[in-house]
């Protein structure tokens, strides 16, 4: 924002529901209220305006971030318009995340906590808007896999209006990992997926709220700013077992 307007960007306020939600989903990792003190992976695909990342920066402390969007142009618009920036914890890499990931795999030892996808689709012909189909095809999903840390959670934002296809997506995610919760973002097509590697649901259904709000908790750190009307635990309430 020019400096002449005299405007400064709340980067605590996220306004799109589903970031909320994708945030919240970190409560899914092992050990939650330790993340703002440990050193944490984070691969981000799909930059937009770069609320989702920098909200990441801002209150993990220890969070390093990879940043991929294939379009060089959402990079200028987030750094001039959003007040985005890249440091030594958070990097943007303007390439296909689909040949990002393929190259993570070639690199045996490269593992992230989290794995987030909030990539748009410009196919308009295909029921799915985001993400773009070959992101969530089987082959794919495994390479994602391979590189997610054994504790990790993988977070998608699902926004598909042909029912057929969505079962058929939703099948392939829960082929490739063994458990998977869903969050229907109401008012929205968007559905938020947390994927873990993990195989028993209860050690999750029964704690992942407490975790969401002990994780808050340690977020809230005097005099940094909090937006009061969010809620990592409510946000949690409505997931169920996709």
């Amino acid at each position: 924002i020019p400096s002449s307007q005299g405007l400064v960007i709340d980067k605590s306020y996220l306004c799109c529901e589903h970031h909320r939600a994708m945030i919240a989903g970190m409560a899914f990792l092992e050990r939650p209220t330790s993340l703002t003190e440990i050193p944490m992976s984070v691969l981000v695909v799909g930059l937009g305006g770069g609320s989702l990342p920098l909200f990441i920066h801002d209150y993990f402390q220890h969070a390093y971030l990879e940043i991929v969007d294939i379009d060089p142009f959402m990079l200028e618009v987030a750094t001039q318009w959003f007040g985005f920036s890249q440091d030594d914890r958070m990097k943007v890499h303007i390439c296909d995340g689909l040949d990002y990931i393929q190259r993570l795999t070639d690199n045996d030892g490269i593992h992230y906590h989290v794995i987030m996808f909030d990539v748009d689709s410009k196919d308009l012909c295909v029921g799915m808007s985001c993400p773009p189909a070959p992101f969530v095809e089987k082959s794919f999903l495994q390479k994602v896999r391979c590189v997610l840390a054994p504790q990790g959670v993988f977070i998608l934002n699902l926004v598909c209006r042909d029912a057929i296809l969505k079962e058929k997506v939703v099948g392939v995610i829960k082929e490739v990992f063994p458990l998977v919760y869903l969050r229907d973002i109401e008012g929205e097509v968007n559905e938020i997926f947390f994927c873990t590697l993990s195989a028993d649901p209860m050690i999750h259904r029964s704690g992942f709220q407490k975790q969401a709000q002990s994780l808050e908790n340690k977020l809230r750190r005097p005099g940094i700013k909090w937006d009061s009307t969010y809620s990592l635990s409510k946000l949690l309430q409505e997931v169920k077992l996709a």
